[in-house]
């Protein structure tokens, strides 16, 4: 049977026709403020420019060999068969521009974009995913530059780029096109040619960028000024002052003003949910994209990652985590380019550290006219946060003073001026003074040892909080239970769990809302969620416990996560995780704060189960090490020896983890004593389970006989009890029989179990048993079954949300294209394999599912630069974008031999 006749996966389209496949290099250019142009010199004169400016790129792209695929308005796309042939194209063709006495002495900005790929010929038409990240590419140039991809780059000879040429490149950074996986981008630096540009119009780096504002960032010029200037001159600048003074937004807006100098991007870590100073180095791994592989310390791994990349990160509320002091120095020591900015209410104390006091916002006079008044910085917050709640609010002289007056008690502290401007719903400018001026007692209510201004934002959020009835006050206070916001049934289950309050909770939270003491967000599938402030978080658990319920309501929010938990774990297995990871996802402040409870409570047997049911959502959401670092805390904490349920599933939990991390001798551990507790239990479902897991390592040390005897025994467990997991069993079973070399047999196993897969409508299992298949028919040489089944066991993965399926069918079919002479294919089909492991840190251990170096052997096959384009042609891809070049019949053209004992890298 040919390719052709092979069945067609689920949810995969139809073959096209046969279609001839190119390597090529892609150049798109236009005409950068070609509108403004036009509208400057008149359409008439325009019209000369752009005709001259067509015939001076066009003898430049022509002389170098280019075919013209397209010419629309001020734009061209041409294609070269070679990097060098596109890049000098391209800088001769910018110093004609240069050189041209264009009308008035103006000069066409033209900004030109290269990159390399494969491209399919479809009736004399060029077609493919590359020639778009070619326009990408281009869309992030500025006016006068030429910006090459890193695939481009590679390919340039010596004589055409290099320090011996007038042409050099230089690093840019890695950006995220539109559309497409971040990569790095260079731009050109040439004789007679500007050097200096604005940064790229990409999406940025990476790395978890600035947060978007919803309001307005009012004055603070001067400010912003002095920061930028500290950033290009210090290594390390603290924010410094109390709560609500506005250091984040100072922080995002010094930050934004200096994203041009730091090419290797800027990542922004909000700390503002965790407690934990441990948890400071995951935040700061996952803002800066790092990989926790949990067999190193992370500060190495994050270390490593930066290396000698000039980066900014900044670190937001760092104060209630200052003991993480010591990484961010040690950061600082191994990374000569890094800069960190921070925001707290206090210094690190670290060698170098710059001070920055965040000041007040300006005030103004109260006897000034009001158009004085309206131009202080103070006074324009609060009218644009009045304008938020009162669209038709003006300031005028009936109620300048009084406006001025407010601003000025309250210190000009941004977060306070914005909870008095809210009141503009309800009360007139006059009526908030004069409200303000009754309660000095409160706005004096913080701890005497706190700074002025601090107790002032105190007593600013206590007049807020004093305004609410009583039942609305209880609410509040048990809200700010949640670590990370919650939904309105988390809401409902915390704040009137037994009805007592009397109130329907989605009328208090609106209450809340129009008090600017929490704000509605979207979650997941769109549900609203409410968060508050971390300020005003605080000054809610300060009420909790005043009132003497500050351990039943964690009480209440560790059970209701522990219940959430029970609920996800089977999904989390299920054919279709993805509404479960994101739910869990979204919730993780409130798990990690649910656990850090059930330590601090001695409640570790809740804290054990709620653990040990969720690692699966740290092993597919890349938080390995972290989830298995909480599961050793707690399995160590006093009273979690004793043998119950819930260490029980800490051990599996644990197990997984690390079995996920490719950790086998701590997998192999916490699995045996997992099998002697649920032995002693008499859990005859969990102790099935565990025969499972053992299964697993015994296939791993390539002891077949004692994995075939296991996994009969979990077998024998599973039917017992009526549980489904004697397909993983039965599924195992003809995973080993395939790796002592039965192929036959292990097909003769595994086919009823695709047959009961496909009866009873499970997905996941139909999808693992068909890899199993798979591998087999490969090692049967029956290939087109073999790429039927695991084009299907791919479709069935990608749809579940498993990312470690998604990489190993990648794996399987790169495999099968090796064997089948396509190393092209092969090779970048195991570069999306390998970035997706890395992806989520992690994936199905090698020697149960890699039968071959897809990258040594196919590399053998074509020269070493051809195989490290393929490579990282699939690194660069997106998951879907992976799944469909899986599902095609797309292949990359397949070069010369490499020279032998030159294998691709």
């Amino acid at each position: 049977m040919s390719a052709s006749d092979a069945p067609v996966a689920p949810g995969a389209a139809v073959a096209p026709p046969p279609m001839e496949r190119l390597t090529r290099t892609f150049l798109f250019s236009d005409i950068e403020g070609s509108s403004r142009l036009e509208r400057e010199l008149g359409t008439e004169v325009y019209a000369r420019v752009r005709s001259r400016h067509r015939e001076l790129l066009r003898d430049a792209f022509r002389r170098a060999g280019g075919e013209e695929q397209g010419t629309e308005g001020d734009s061209f796309f041409v294609v070269f068969t070679s990097a060098d042939a596109a890049l000098r194209a391209a800088v001769d063709g910018q110093r004609s521009l240069a050189a041209e006495p264009w009308p008035d002495g103006r000069q066409v900005a033209v900004r030109i974009g290269i990159h390399t790929g494969e491209t399919s010929m479809v009736d004399g038409d060029l077609i493919g995913i590359e020639i778009n990240r070619a326009a990408r590419v281009a869309a992030a140039a500025n006016g006068g530059q030429i910006v090459v991809s890193e695939v481009t780059r590679a390919l340039l000879s010596d004589a055409t780029a290099g320090s011996d040429t007038d042409i050099e490149l230089r690093d840019l950074g890695i950006h995220r096109l539109k559309d497409f996986d971040p990569g790095r981008l260079f731009d050109v630096v040439a004789a007679g040619l500007p050097s200096s540009f604005p940064p790229l119009r990409s999406g940025g780096s990476p790395f978890s960028g600035l947060p978007a504002q919803r309001t307005a960032f009012v004055g603070r010029a001067r400010e912003v000024g002095e920061v930028r200037s500290l950033l290009l001159g210090r290594r390390l600048v603290t924010l410094t002052g109390p709560g609500g003074t506005g250091k984040t937004r100072l922080a995002i807006a010094a930050a934004q003003s200096v994203l041009g100098e730091f090419p290797g991007g800027t990542a922004w870590i909000g700390l503002a949910s965790i407690s934990d100073p441990a948890l400071v180095g995951p935040a700061i791994a996952a803002g800066l994209a790092v990989l926790d592989e949990g067999l190193r310390p992370l500060g190495e791994t994050i270390a490593e990652r930066i290396g000698g990349e000039r980066i900014l990160l900044v670190l937001d509320n760092f104060e209630q985590v200052a003991p993480a002091a010591a990484l961010v120095g040690e950061l600082l020591a191994a990374c000569p380019a890094l800069v960190v900015l921070v925001t707290s209410r206090g210094l690190l104390h670290l060698a170098g550290e710059q001070e920055y006091p965040v000041p007040a916002l300006g005030l103004p006079d109260p006897a000034a006219d009001p158009t004085s008044i309206g131009e202080s910085e103070a006074v324009a917050l609060f009218v644009e946060r009045a304008r938020a709640v009162r669209p038709a609010f003006e300031l005028d002289a009936t109620n300048a003073t009084a406006v001025a007056a407010i601003c000025a008690r309250l210190d000009g502290l941004p977060l306070a001026i914005e909870l008095a401007a809210a009141r503009v719903r309800l009360l007139t400018p006059a009526a908030i003074r004069e409200r303000l001026d009754r309660s000095i007692g409160l706005l004096a209510g913080g701890a005497q040892d706190l700074p002025d201004r601090q107790r002032t934002l105190r007593g600013a959020v206590a007049w807020s909080h004093d305004l609410l009835d009583p039942t609305s006050r209880t609410m509040f206070a048990r809200l700010s239970v949640f670590a990370g916001g919650s939904t309105l049934d988390a809401a409902e289950a915390i704040v009137d769990a037994d009805g007592a309050l009397g109130i329907d909770v989605l009328d208090g939270l609106a209450t809340l809302a129009d008090q600017s003491l929490i704000r509605s967000e979207e979650g997941v599938d769109g549900e609203p969620r409410f968060r508050m402030l971390n300020v005003i978080r605080e000054f809610g658990l300060e009420q909790l416990a005043a009132s003497g319920e500050l351990e039943a309501i964690r009480d209440r929010h560790l059970a209701y996560f522990g219940a959430l938990a029970e609920r996800a774990e089977p999904e989390l297995v299920a054919a279709d995780t993805r509404h479960w990871l994101d739910v869990i996802e979204i919730e993780h402040d409130n798990v990690r704060a649910a656990l850090r409870w059930a330590i601090e409570s001695g409640q570790v047997e809740a804290g054990m189960a709620l653990g040990g049911r969720l690692w699966r959502f740290w092993h597919q959401r890349g938080h390995l090490g972290q989830g298995l670092a909480i599961l050793r805390e707690l399995l160590a904490a006093p009273g979690a020896a004793a043998p119950t349920p819930g260490r029980a599933k800490a051990l599996n939990g644990a197990g997984g983890l690390a079995y996920w991390q490719n950790d086998f001798p701590v997998a192999q551990a916490y699995y045996e004593e997992y099998l002697e507790l649920v032995r002693s239990l008499g859990d005859r479902t969990a102790l099935a389970e565990a025969f499972l897991n053992l299964g697993f390592m015994s296939a791993i040390a390539r002891d077949y006989d004692r994995a075939l005897a296991e996994y009969a025994q979990s077998r024998d467990l599973f039917a017992e009890s009526g549980g489904r997991g004697a397909i993983s069993a039965r599924i195992g079973s003809a995973m080993v029989l395939h790796l002592s070399g039965r192929a036959e047999e292990a097909l003769a196993a595994v086919g009823p179990m695709i047959e009961e897969a496909r009866r009873i409508g499970d997905r996941y299992w139909l999808a693992s048993a068909l890899g199993v298949e798979g591998r087999a028919r490969m090692a049967l040489r029956d290939d087109d079954r073999a790429r039927a089944v695991q084009r299907e066991a791919l479709v069935l993965f990608h749809e579940a949300g498993d990312p470690s399926g998604v990489a190993t069918q990648l794996w399987d079919l790169g495999e099968l294209a090796a064997l089948t002479g396509h190393p092209g294919r092969a090779l970048t089909l195991a570069g999306a394999s390998l970035a997706l492991r890395d992806r989520i840190a992690g994936g199905a251990p090698p020697m149960l599912t890699q039968q071959f170096d897809i990258v040594a052997v196919a590399g053998m096959e074509v020269a070493p630069e051809a195989a490290r384009v393929a490579l990282a042609s699939g690194r660069e891809l997106e998951t879907s974008d992976a799944v469909a070049f899986a599902l095609s019949d797309a292949d990359l053209p397949v070069a010369a031999p490499a020279p032998e004992g030159e294998p691709a890298q």
